[in-house]
Formats: C-alpha cells, structure tokens, sequence
C-alpha cells in the first residue's frame, strides 16, 4: 500500500529482473499469509533467488529461446498479493514460452517447445531439448517422457509406453498414468488433493486436502 491505497503495481519486468522481482513477490506474500516475519523479508529474497538462474532467463529472452511479455510479467507478480497462500497465480502460468525445437539447446527447463522437453540430466552445457514419445511409444517417466497430457504406463508385461491419463477409479500401475491431481494409489487412481466438503485420508493418506484446508 502507498499512502493508505493500494499502489499501482509492478511496472513491465524485464527478464533480467525476473528472479529478483519474483523472490521479493514470493517472500512478500509470505509475510501477508503470517508465515515469516517482515524482519526476515530480506534474507528470505536472498535466499529464493539462489533456486532461480537471472542470467539463463536474460540470455533465453534475448538469444530467442524464450518468449515472455514484461507486462504479462507484472501481473504475474501483482497477483502475489494477494488470494492463495500457496498456488501459483494463475496470471503466472505459460509466462515464459518455449521456442526451441528438439534436439536443440536449452539452458532453462521452460525453452523448449511443446514438441519435446529439456533434459537437465545429461552433464552437458547447454542440455537438449529431447522429442516427447508418443501413443504407446516406450516410456520411462525420466529420459523418455510422453507427449501431455499422455501418461507413461504399463501396457504389457514389463513394457512401459505413452496412454491416454485414467480417471479416478481406473486401474493403474504407475502414478504418471493417472490424470491431473491423481496418483497411482494400490492399482487404482485416486485424487491427490480435494476441497472443501470433500472425503480426506481415505487411503492411504489419499486424497490429501487442498492447500488451504486441513483434514
């Protein structure tokens, strides 16, 4: 607040300033949800920029790896502000898209295309970005990922490939089978995280509750 009204936002975020602005939003709302104190804001920005590499987004934006709009940018982080203390803002989602196809280089698991993923395991610099499998291509939820929202699962004996993601309910043998917010709990789907009113702990500890609720 300035002066006794809300002021009037984040100005256009350059990538350069990404991390830095995005660790200040994080740990501010941190001290708005009553989980840090406002004397430690300083080093809670400190240390939230250490997980966040400025110069890979600076150089992804100007070397055309990344696409990303500095306004969009500072609305992602206005709405840190306020709403949920835990989920990521929805004005934050697909803020940086990739534009590099497969089998080029990547330093940022967000510079890919949507044709294929950065593997950030391979000990090289830059990584490459690896084409996604697709239906009931081999699988292996690690060096080989499906195509979304395919799922990697068991479709013959000892045989991973890339299906369609199952409903709560459906048989699975692996949790990336199952759709959005389920897992792979005792050979079936089943919800991760529920809201308010719903069943808790039914299995498991499955499904959990929502962030902002408790059991």
């Amino acid at each position: 607040r300035d002066a006794g009204t809300p002021d009037a936002g984040q100005g256009p975020v350059d990538p350069a300033d990404w991390c830095a602005k995005k660790a200040l939003a994080e740990c501010q709302r941190s001290v708005r949800c009553l989980r840090l104190s406002a004397a430690n804001l300083a080093a809670c920005v400190a240390e939230a920029q250490l997980a966040c590499d400025a110069t890979a987004y600076a150089r992804g934006v100007a070397e055309g790896r990344l696409q990303y709009d500095p306004d969009a940018g500072a609305r992602c982080l206005d709405a840190y502000a306020s709403g949920s203390c835990e989920r990521l803002p929805l004005t934050c989602e697909g803020l940086f898209k990739g534009l590099v196809p497969p089998d080029g280089g990547c330093l940022l698991a967000e510079e890919c295309n949507a044709e294929g993923f950065c593997f950030m395991y391979d000990g090289v610099c830059p990584h490459r970005c690896r084409a996604y499998a697709g239906k009931l291509e081999a699988c292996n939820n690690f060096d080989k990922l499906c195509r979304p929202p395919g799922g990697c699962e068991q479709i013959d004996a000892g045989v991973l490939g890339c299906v369609d993601k199952k409903d709560a309910g459906e048989g699975c043998t692996s949790y990336s089978g199952c759709g959005l917010n389920m897992a792979c709990n005792q050979g079936a789907c089943i919800e991760v995280r529920v809201g308010l009113g719903a069943s808790c702990n039914v299995s498991n500890g499955y499904p959990f509750c929502d962030t902002e609720y408790f059991c």
